[in-house]
């Protein structure tokens, strides 16, 4: 007789079906193809025994129905007892970790990797959940169709079930460091399931903030798009294949454009930005969707309406026109002044990215708190600040001289007017920034960001420390005692957030306190030289440490293999207020 069965693609991961047709629950989340095929059973044979469950040792012994999950089945974490498999040996020791990463592929550790591996796809991790991984994963993985490399990848992440919390953070580093050198060792003849291994420990790597990853994201990219280029995509046969390479094309690239504009706080903000579908290919179907991009500058197709995801790619790639924009300009001498400015076009892109954003994507309490969670409303907020601080950056030129040698070259060729609408301009972001945080200041102290905040708060209190002094271009209204208050909210915010690098944070208040001792001149011999803030960006600090000498102006994501050593040694103490 026949039955009605779990689809083909839950059956080939061991997964539980709810057998809706004509699409199952799971296939559908997942966005992936969902077949059903009827087989048939004999009268007399048994259940089908789900070899994905296993019996944890207090549940054996009790003879009690066990719920198999890890790292503690039901039963036993209601009742308060520890829970342990026979199949998952503790790992204390950091030989333990080395001798079951070197024997990863024996018979011995085979039902150890099975059951790691399941636990990875379970905890639906961004680079797992249908983007860099074959919804068939376990199942080749069962085949020995997977490479070691991949295999390797997939375990380190659910190395919690088998590594005591104190030594957690101690054995990833450990075993993520030997792959990731093993995997570049490996890369002159690296096949696609190397590249994917590579990629998965560049993201956990990028979520961890760790500088020494976020250096092989142009690597990275680059092989990407030798490896796995769009037209390949047109002679693969297998759905899944296809799907899969796709997503790893346009993921990359998010990594890519990320790392070009200088925003990997947006890699530890929420690595949930990699798990939404990537814009389809198939622009007929999305006519009403897709549209040819009506931005001047290089900036990708417009998807519109705008969702987090699009945004951040496009505001990504603003930064990067933008900076590349002003170092042309600032190299070749180029008049900002002029009717037909270069930044024009550049311009003309913020404009109108600020008129079709939808209503729930502008910058309102109200918008923050629809928001699903802490990191989706934090990411939020950062995207704003990046916004801000792209408006600001068109306005470098001038800012330049007005905050350093309060002249202006030729001044006498530029209009007043000009000089105070864009001071002007500058000084309502500034402000508008330090609103932002200090209406979110709660939200902002838990949140696990690294650079984006504490470089846009103390930018716009530079700004706003220019007009606390009488100066020739002054033009903001706002009395300097509240100018003061700003400043001060704006260094206390960032002494109350846990996010913030001391030595980071000390770089830019030495800064400051630079600009309130001279007011802006700077003093060629006197060793207090004025940073622009700016300079002190992640991407301005890796290309240095790149190319320190070569033109930068075509290229912001030049990669650099070492380690980023700041040169400045200021002490670790409390910020404190300036005023």
């Amino acid at each position: 007789m026949s039955h009605s069965v779990a689809c083909v693609i839950c059956r080939s991961r061991k997964l539980k079906c709810d057998k809706t047709k004509p699409q199952c629950l799971r296939c559908l989340r997942s966005q992936v193809q969902c077949e059903y095929s009827t087989r048939h059973i004999s009268p007399t044979s048994t259940k089908d025994v789900d070899n994905s469950k296993h019996v944890c040792t207090q549940c054996k012994k009790g003879k009690r129905k066990c719920s198999g999950t890890f790292p503690s089945c039901d039963r036993c974490q209601k009742l308060g007892k520890s829970c342990s498999y026979t199949l998952l040996r503790p790992l204390t020791e950091i030989e333990a970790l080395e001798k079951f990463y070197d024997t990863i592929d024996s018979e011995a550790n085979k039902k150890v990797v099975e059951i790691l591996c399941q636990r990875t796809i379970e905890r639906n991790f961004p680079f797992v959940a249908g983007n860099f991984l074959d919804p068939r994963f376990l199942f080749k993985l069962a085949m020995g169709e997977v490479s070691l490399s991949l295999t390797k990848a997939v375990v380190g992440m659910s190395l919690d079930m088998v590594v005591p919390e104190q030594r957690l953070v101690e054995f990833k580093n450990h075993w993520y460091t030997r792959h990731l050198s093993e995997t570049l060792l490996a890369s002159g003849k690296m096949k696609l399931d190397e590249f994917q291994a590579l990629l998965v420990n560049i993201v956990w790597g990028c979520s961890t903030s760790s500088q020494k990853y976020f250096f092989l994201i142009p690597i990275l990219s680059r092989m990407a798009y030798g490896l796995i280029l769009n037209r390949e995509l047109d002679w693969i046969k297998d759905d899944f294949e296809k799907e899969r390479r796709r997503r790893m094309v346009w993921n990359v690239f998010v990594l890519d454009r990320m790392f070009s504009a200088g925003v990997p706080e947006f890699m530890s903000c929420d690595l949930r930005l990699l798990t939404i579908q990537p814009p389809a290919y198939d622009l007929e179907s999305m006519a009403s969707q897709v549209s040819e991009s009506p931005f001047h500058t290089h900036l990708p197709p417009y998807h519109h309406p705008f969702n987090l995801f699009s945004l951040a790619v496009h505001l990504s790639q603003l930064r990067y026109n933008t900076l590349n924009c002003v170092k042309v300009m600032e190299k070749q001498h180029m008049k900002w002044w002029q009717e037909q400015s270069p930044t024009e076009p550049i311009t003309h892109d913020i404009e109108l990215t600020v008129e079709l954003l939808p209503d729930h994507l502008h910058y309102s309490i109200e918008n923050v708190s629809k928001m699903n969670n802490n990191e989706e409303k934090i990411f939020f907020i950062n995207l704003h600040l990046l916004l801000l601080q792209i408006r600001c950056d068109v306005h470098r030129p001038v800012l330049y001289h007005l905050l350093y040698n309060r002249t202006i070259p030729d001044s006498d060729e530029i209009p007043p007017s000009k000089i105070e609408a864009a001071h002007e301009e500058c000084m309502n972001h500034a402000l508008l920034v330090s609103k932002i945080a200090q209406q979110n200041k709660h939200l902002i102290a838990d949140a696990y960001n690294t650079v984006s905040m504490a470089f846009s708060l103390l930018e716009a209190s530079r700004l706003m420390m220019y007009n606390v002094s009488p100066n020739p271009y002054q033009t903001h209204t706002h009395h300097s005692e509240t100018l003061k208050h700003y400043i001060n909210s704006n260094i206390e915010i960032i002494n109350g957030s846990r996010w913030a690098d001391p030595q980071t944070v000390n770089i830019f208040i030495q800064d400051l306190q630079n600009a309130s001792q001279n007011l802006g001149i700077r003093h060629s011999n006197s060793g207090k030289n004025i940073l622009l803030l700016s300079e002190l960006h992640p991407a301005h600090a890796l290309t240095q440490a790149a190319s320190p000498t070569e033109d930068i102006t075509a290229d912001m994501g030049s990669p650099a293999l070492a380690e980023l050593n700041w040169p400045f040694d200021f002490p670790r103490n409390q910020l404190l207020p300036l005023f």
